[in-house]
């Protein structure tokens, strides 16, 4: 589906499934945001990555003072009665100015190349190497959507 939000394309998967197949399912998306560029890339993240690549979108922030970026996440139930979605924003790292570090075999996204979390000292997920971080947790702010999605199946 083709939407501005990965909340809602969240939403629109996880009811074409339900659809489909009757039986409860669950959707997880994820996207990247970067403010200075009107919420670009998104939820096209995917697309872009294989289009443009890093390369690409440094190219489109080489003229931009404020490089901040995140990545946000949304993840739907969808039930006989009912339909939960949870949501959760990164938090604020930036972008480096050029591509930095080797990408990990494990890496989740070839924007670990690019992106500076904020506890990183300067150095780009791919410079940190995985040793160092010990889960998406350093990513997000608060609870995660999994995080949200888990609370939620064990107080049914």
């Amino acid at each position: 589906p083709q939407a501005d939000s990965v909340e809602e394309i969240v939403k629109i998967k996880a009811s074409s499934a339900f659809g489909l197949v009757g039986e409860t399912v669950i959707v997880h998306d994820t996207g990247f945001i970067i403010p200075s560029l009107n919420n670009f890339p998104g939820p096209y993240i995917k697309y872009i990555l294989e289009t443009v690549g890093v390369e690409g979108i440094l190219k489109l922030m080489s003229e931009v003072k404020d490089r901040s970026c995140y990545f946000v996440g949304s993840v739907s139930i969808h039930d006989r009665e009912q339909e939960k979605v949870f949501s959760n924003k990164g938090n604020i790292c930036q972008l480096a100015t050029e591509v930095r570090g080797e990408l990990p075999k494990n890496a989740w996204s070839p924007l670990w190349q690019i992106v500076v979390p904020s506890w990183s000292e300067g150095l780009t997920y791919a410079e940190v190497g995985q040793e160092k971080m010990s889960n998406r947790e350093q990513t997000v702010r608060g609870k995660s959507e999994i995080d949200q999605l888990d609370d939620y199946l064990q107080s049914i």
